[in-house]
């Protein structure tokens, strides 16, 4: 079978499982696992001033959509920030966690009020967060009027 038989095998819901035990059988579980992990998944990199500062991988259900407006309607002014983005749950969530990335020095705790485990368990994993830090001598403070 080859990677475009397989992706096609696999794009069938009822064939997932066995796509993953094929692909263990053929010694590649990595690589083939990760493709079945993508197939309704959607990688973020999440950038602050001009640097990645987080990777999140989201995956792509109903259920997903579901937590990620709870998160979102969780916290105060919401509405704003929601239409501020478009009405786009996701990327408004996403613009959270940016906030609580430069806030708190990372992702927050599996048991932080407002949030759900970002280990993949609600549909949500942290790939990977890079250490920011502000410097007080970076800010530039310019009287305008």
């Amino acid at each position: 079978m080859n990677k475009k038989e397989f992706l096609d095998f696999i794009s069938n819901p009822a064939n997932k499982r066995a796509g993953a035990i094929w692909a263990r059988q053929c010694g590649k579980t990595q690589l083939k696992i990760d493709l079945l992990k993508r197939m309704n998944t959607k990688i973020y990199d999440l950038i602050y001033d001009c640097q990645l500062i987080a990777r999140v991988s989201i995956e792509d259900s109903a259920e997903t959509r579901d937590i990620i407006k709870q998160m979102v309607e969780f916290w105060g002014n919401w509405e704003f920030r929601l239409g501020d983005n478009g009405g786009d749950y996701t990327k408004t969530f996403l613009k959270q966690l940016v906030g609580h990335i430069l806030n708190s020095g990372g992702a927050p705790d599996k048991d932080e009020e407002g949030w759900v485990p970002l280990d993949g368990s609600f549909g949500i994993k942290f790939i990977n967060c890079n250490q920011y830090e502000f410097y007080n001598d970076l800010i530039g403070i310019e009287e305008v009027k």
